[in-house]
């Protein structure tokens, strides 16, 4: 019945526009089980450059603690938020010589595991082949699936997409179709997150058949700037008429949120200096989309990913801030600081502030000032960010007992770093949040415990981070049978078992 929901608005034009969670179509019974108990989606946010520790990390352990600040802005949603802290990323130790920079970083923190490179032998993901720590290339990707990957996998069903992959970028350029950095599909196999928020808009709210008369009807409705639901509206109207109140309140709601997805759109894009690139052709077949921050992107880009969710398109959903080195933030401090090292003529701008680089402008390095407030800002940014995707769940009417996408949805925040100011991934940082299938929220659980030194070594794992997702999801071998074994490299024993956040 959920892929017939999706179907139903079919119009003429070959388009087919996505539905929100309706009781005509569910019985009422779409979440009433699965949902009071465990996750029915994931949704992973990723961004490069860790984090400051000490205005990153909770006051305390436990549910008595107050937030720094960039972690501030998920005061209101503390209540659906699990923190957690000072876990170090072990896999990585195993062959530092594979694993320096950001690359093997970014692509062990959701996978488990090191690169492909660091293994020999017939190459499987098992601990007894990976390579004494010897010098080594960092690129080729790693050797396991991400962990969402993993996830949606078993509980995918009957929904039409296997995920729902976005990006945000922060340059100057129209991208799209970009190898992540930190989602594989398998070993090596990075997947493709989509930048441009039009082609994006198209694949999940207006699935065009391939049809070059109904793509060219769709072109043309654009340019007369209607909305893709103007394609569907018979069948639009006809749905309506047959819903109970509740229902009829949900479609409109995402009518409404659809069209003004679209309207944003287009503003976006038309909204750039004259001169700079030219006005956008509203009937070509995707909106270019040039020289907006990171903040106008992400806009754009949370809205789609929060509704094409909600619509249940897919069991997965990531977003990913693919710019590290020196992107257009969208925030007045941070673009300043940017803009001063880049006028003094230095390539190491964010990336380098972040490391503690010394400034091209007074010779101050940052990393004897790691709490200057354009770097706390630039942190601050990502988290306000993952807060926009709370609050677009949260907004979502979803199955009975005024339950919403937030309740039904894990969602995840990371980055592949601790601390900013080094190459480190230790002392990591995560944030988990909605329903996390029994693990404790308005909790923070701190690896390291507050008496112990900085530079003390965790005794837990990204890899039991990774495990602890999983287990929300209580998913088994087979039915019936055994939870499935520990994710991530295999007969790694440091990373066993869970983090103990579960009652």
């Amino acid at each position: 019945m959920s892929l017939s929901r999706r179907r139903f608005l079919r119009g003429a034009s070959g388009a087919a526009l996505a539905l929100p969670w309706l009781e005509k179509f569910s019985g009422g019974q779409a979440f009433a089980q699965a949902a009071t108990m465990r996750p029915t989606r994931i949704i992973v946010v990723a961004y490069s450059m860790g984090f400051i520790h000490e205005e990153w990390v909770p006051s305390a352990a436990g549910s008595a603690f107050t937030l720094p600040r960039i972690t501030a802005p998920l005061e209101p949603f503390r209540q659906h938020l699990l923190f957690v802290s000072n876990v170090d990323n072990k896999a990585t130790q195993l062959n530092s010589q594979h694993a320096f920079g950001h690359p093997a970083k970014k692509e062990s923190v959701l996978t488990g595991t090191l690169m492909r490179a660091a293994f020999q032998g017939d190459q499987s993901n098992v601990l007894a082949n990976v390579i004494a720590d010897r010098a080594g290339s960092e690129q080729g990707g790693p050797n396991n699936e991400s962990v969402c990957n993993f996830i949606g996998r078993r509980i995918r069903g009957t929904r039409p997409s296997a995920s729902i992959d976005l990006a945000v970028s922060g340059d100057n350029y129209d991208r799209h179709d970009v190898n992540s950095d930190f989602f594989f599909e398998g070993p090596v196999t990075p997947v493709k997150v989509q930048a441009n928020p039009s082609r994006a808009f198209q694949q999940f709210f207006a699935n065009v058949t391939g049809d070059q008369a109904a793509l060219e009807a769709q072109r043309r409705a654009r340019a007369r700037k209607k909305s893709a639901l103007d394609a569907v509206r018979d069948g639009f109207v006809e749905l309506r008429s047959g819903l109970n109140p509740q229902d009829r309140t949900r479609l409109e709601d995402h009518a409404n949120r659809v069209r003004q997805i679209e309207l944003d759109m287009m503003r976006a894009a038309c909204a750039r200096p004259a001169g700079t690139y030219g006005t956008p052709s509203l009937t070509a077949p995707y909106l270019p989309f040039r020289n907006l921050s990171m903040r106008e992107r992400a806009a754009l880009m949370i809205p789609l990913l929060t509704n094409a969710m909600a619509c249940d398109l897919a069991p997965v959903g990531r977003l990913e801030f693919i710019d590290q080195q020196s992107p257009n933030f969208g925030v007045a401090s941070v673009d300043a600081a940017i803009s001063s090292w880049r006028t003094a003529g230095t390539p190491n701008d964010w990336h380098g502030m972040v490391h503690g680089d010394a400034s091209p402008v007074d010779g101050v390095r940052t990393r004897g000032m790691p709490n200057a407030g354009y770097l706390v800002d630039s942190y601050r940014f990502f988290v306000e960010r993952f807060v926009d995707v709370l609050t677009g769940l949260r907004s979502i009417s979803e199955g009975p007992d005024g339950r919403t996408a937030l309740d039904n949805t894990m969602v995840v925040m990371v980055s592949d770093y601790g601390n900013g100011n080094g190459h480190s991934s230790n002392k990591m940082g995560f944030v988990l949040g909605g329903n996390l299938g029994g693990a404790r929220t308005n909790h923070h659980f701190d690896g390291r415990g507050r008496d112990a030194g900085f530079y003390t070594s965790s005794s837990y794992s990204t890899n039991q981070v990774l495990n602890t997702i999983v287990r929300g999801f209580d998913l088994r071998v087979t039915p019936g049978g055994a939870p499935v074994g520990d994710f991530g490299l295999q007969g790694f024993a440091a990373g066993a078992g869970t983090l103990p956040v579960f009652s």
